[in-house]
């Protein structure tokens, strides 16, 4: 029972690690393009 319940709680929080760089992946990838589109306007 706690060997399971630590488990699913680790993997919950690998889980929340991985979502987390893959959102900030994205949102630097998206103002990557952002700065790329304002420097192109200039």
């Amino acid at each position: 029972m706690v060997t399971e319940l630590l488990v699913v709680w680790i993997v919950g929080v690998v889980a929340f690690f991985v979502l987390w760089a893959i959102l900030a992946k994205i949102i630097k990838r998206i103002s990557d393009k952002k700065n790329k589109s304002k420097n192109t306007e200039i």
